[in-house]
């Protein structure tokens, strides 16, 4: 069909925010990288999760039972995940609201430890290593001195300070 003589087609043209070929470009890592900041911290937010105490690296699992009764007592059960070829997986004891799921290895690590009061690693893989090494430690075998350490650091440092502190 031709167009009328004297008029012009006109094309919408596409925001920058809903140009997807744009947002995965190279030219927009940046953006991506600050949605993986600021995605998390809004959610975070809105569930009033202002101090977390983390657990990670334990290939031992529980019972279904066990694990069930131990997530009805949770009141917040925060996951973050990432982006690997393969290995990826999804927890049934996360809550769905706050299961965060990332493309960068150096915001999630970030995450673990921003809100973190206390963090406790049981033994892994080289992921759990990776993120182990960048943190000061304490170690221990003993369930009841990680608890002393745990509580003892929690009631000190704190307790008093809720939320992020850099």
């Amino acid at each position: 069909m031709d167009k009328p003589q004297g008029t012009k087609q006109f094309h919408r043209q596409i925001k920058a925010y809903e140009n997807m070929r744009f947002l995965e470009s190279k030219d927009a890592r940046a953006l991506r990288i600050l949605a993986e900041y600021l995605e998390p911290l809004a959610r975070f937010k809105r569930y009033g999760v202002r101090d977390t105490i983390v657990f990670m690296g334990s290939a031992r699992l529980v019972s279904r039972q066990m694990a069930e009764a131990a997530l009805a007592e949770a009141e917040e059960n925060i996951g973050l995940t990432i982006s690997i070829p393969n290995g990826e997986f999804d927890n049934p004891y996360v809550s769905r609201e706050l299961h965060i799921h990332f493309h960068y290895f150096f915001m999630r690590k970030f995450w673990f430890v921003y809100l973190a009061k206390a963090v406790v690693l049981f033994p892994g893989g080289f992921g759990t290593l990776d993120e182990f090494f960048e943190m000061l430690f304490h170690r221990t075998d003993s369930v009841d001195e990680a608890y002393d350490i745990i509580t003892r650091g929690l009631t000190e440092n704190a307790l008093g300070n809720p939320g992020a502190e850099l």
